[in-house]
């Protein structure tokens, strides 16, 4: 990422194909689940908007009820958000009732 930050063509190639990929992915997910917002978590677009406007312009173009691409965000955790994902598993019982740990 830090290559690609710094415009190189070649290291910007993969996380914008990657994003492409994924968009194509949540095209699939719009058609069949058709949901009010898509929450992604692929790193490049977690750290660089150019990659979620990829994943937005290739889910746009492939979805047949969406084209409303502002639906597809980010998580407000920003690139913390796979350990703090991975976290919520791992507390779930916790969550779940908080008084029956000892």
């Amino acid at each position: 990422m830090d290559a690609a930050a710094t415009g190189d063509p070649r290291a910007d190639r993969l996380p914008r194909e990657r994003a492409r990929a994924v968009g194509r992915a949540a095209a699939l997910l719009l058609d069949v689940f058709n949901p009010a917002a898509m929450v992604v978590t692929e790193p490049a677009s977690v750290l660089d908007e150019r990659y979620l406007e990829e994943i937005r312009g290739a889910a746009t173009a492939l979805s047949h009820v969406r084209e409303d691409p502002e639906r597809i965000v980010t998580p407000h955790a920003g690139p913390a958000v796979l350990p703090e994902a991975a976290a919520t598993t791992l507390l779930s019982r916790v969550f779940r009732d908080p008084f029956s740990m000892s």
